[in-house]
């Protein structure tokens, strides 16, 4: 198999951008995760030091409205690594013919919108299920989260 040098630097170039767009969504999956949102949050959220003190570290009552829209900004942080990373990788594939320009563009900003309004309500609905309720959250000297059920 014989590679020409602008097809070895296409590869490279696709490769970097999939390698980074899987990067970014392997953190954001991380993030993602329910103790590191309340643990994000509590850091975040104004009035840290708010927390009552319990002899397992501080206590935190979280609004689960709070909660639920920090959770949706985080999941759509993730839904949008996930389309970029899709659309590196499906871009190999792509071989447009440019002679209708405004019917392209059309196409692309309609898909652009359902796509935005889709991942928009993946993200709450993904929030809603995620975080039901109000959340009772210990914070340990050592920053690890437990949540108290209630």
């Amino acid at each position: 198999m014989h590679i020409e040098l602008c097809d070895g630097l296409y590869i490279i170039s696709l490769s970097l951008q999939l390698a980074g767009a899987l990067i970014l969504v392997n953190f954001l999956f991380h993030k993602g995760k329910r103790k590191n949102i309340l643990k994000e949050m509590i850091y975040n959220a104004p009035g840290f030091d708010e927390g009552e003190e319990t002899e397992n570290g501080r206590l935190f009552e979280l609004d689960v409205l709070n909660v639920r829209n920090y959770a949706s900004n985080t999941y759509k942080n993730i839904i949008a690594g996930v389309y970029i990373t899709l659309g590196y990788l499906l871009s190999v594939f792509g071989n447009i013919n440019i002679e209708n320009r405004l019917g392209i563009c059309f196409c692309i900003v309609t898909a652009s919108m359902l796509l935005l309004i889709a991942g928009n309500i993946m993200a709450r609905v993904l929030a809603n299920k995620v975080f039901p309720d109000n959340c009772s959250v210990i914070l340990s000297e050592c920053g690890e989260v437990e949540e108290i059920s209630e």
